[in-house]
């Protein structure tokens, strides 16, 4: 049996999260044992729990961090004494590289964002405790590429690269035992088209962009409304940009919601940010046949085949977006072959047991 030492900063909403709990949820458990080992709460610890997975709270006695939080962290780890460490999110990483270099237990770090967006400090403590590593998980192509351009000291040997995969039988159960919205509990008319998309209401997923491209649909397609499936403190933002480009009317938040029923719903999914590693919500998107639109600063994309399975547009372009947007909702020939293709695509390419299987054959090898 390998014992292995989850260590995450968070199980709040996030893709990288929720990653995590698949994963660990569909380890062999003949093989692997597992501790998940977070910083900050969140509804992803109640779901583990549930499944009966070691759960270990660390927290300081005064803040995040503090003397008393390191000793916690230090310790949890000396006595669970795992045959290996796990670690995503930033500031687990680093921590768990100074631990597992201290303990002598092999460390594997998983980047699910772009390496080349750290800067300052942030790149400067990588750099230092990158050397602690044993073995590096990029989730795409992409963000692989990123770490051997941040940190080309590191053996190409080091970087493995494991793509996302989604639950298809956890989301299929989730839609058996609950209600699905419709337009009409929404206020949309039945034949209205939707735009949607996933994610946290933060900066980096630049809904901003996605608001003013749907400020120009809306011009050429009154009867279009736009979805925002998520939470984050940019939500007051987006709500009064909304009302400054005349569409708040037709802007719907959906908050504290679990995302899967909403999929549905689109005719088209729009993915506004460059920076992803590899997009959650893409993949869930594309189970649902959405045809997608995503923003990406390269003719090349880990998940999308332009013309075939979704659109690449440049980053930053609201008129680029928004024509994209329109070429989708005006051609419902295009929303089919885009969507079928999509869901062909993440089916065969990103289902979990692929990724766990990668997991397992890593977990086991790493020494």
């Amino acid at each position: 049996m390998i014992t292995i030492a989850h260590i995450t900063a968070s199980l709040k909403k996030g893709g990288a999260e929720e990653i995590l709990c698949s994963l660990v949820t569909h380890l062999d458990t003949t093989r692997f044992i597992s501790h998940v080992l977070y910083f900050h709460h969140g509804p992803h610890a109640e779901h583990l729990r549930s499944k009966n997975i070691e759960l270990h709270h660390i927290r300081g006695l005064i803040c995040m961090y503090d003397p008393v939080f390191w000793f916690r962290l230090v310790r949890t780890v000396y006595l669970i004494k795992p045959d290996r460490i796990h670690a995503l999110l930033w500031s687990s990483q680093c921590a768990s590289r100074i631990i597992g270099w201290f303990l002598r237990i092999p460390v594997i770090t998983v980047y699910h964002n772009q390496a080349t967006l750290e800067s300052g400090i942030r790149l400067f403590i990588d750099r230092i405790t990158l050397k602690c590593t044993n073995n590096i998980v990029a989730v795409s192509n992409t963000v692989a590429q990123s770490i051997r351009t941040a940190h080309a000291y590191l053996p190409a040997s080091h970087i493995a690269t494991i793509t996302n995969g989604i639950d298809t039988q956890n989301i299929d159960n989730y839609l058996s035992t609950h209600t699905q919205p419709n337009k009409t509990e929404l206020n949309i008319p039945i034949d209205a088209q939707i735009i949607g998309t996933v994610g946290r209401l933060h900066s980096v997923k630049n809904h901003a962009l996605l608001l003013r491209a749907y400020a120009l649909v809306l011009q050429q397609h009154p009867n279009s409304y736009l979805i925002l499936v998520g939470d984050g403190p940019e939500q007051s933002r987006l709500t009064l940009m909304a009302a400054q480009l005349n569409c708040a009317a037709q802007v719907i938040f959906i908050t504290q919601k679990q995302a899967y029923p909403y999929y549905a719903l689109f005719n088209c999914f729009v993915l506004p940010s460059a920076q992803e590693g590899m997009s959650l919500a893409l993949l869930e998107a594309h189970y649902f046949k959405c045809a997608s639109v995503v923003a990406h600063n390269s003719p090349e994309h880990d998940i999308i085949t332009h013309g075939h399975n979704g659109l690449l547009v440049q980053p930053d372009n609201a008129h680029d977006l928004a024509r994209a947007i329109q070429a989708v909702l005006e051609n419902k020939t295009v929303q089919h072959k885009l969507g079928n293709n999509a869901h062909n695509h993440v089916t065969q390419k990103h289902a979990i047991t692929h990724m766990v299987m990668q997991y397992e054959q890593l977990f086991t090898k790493v020494s």
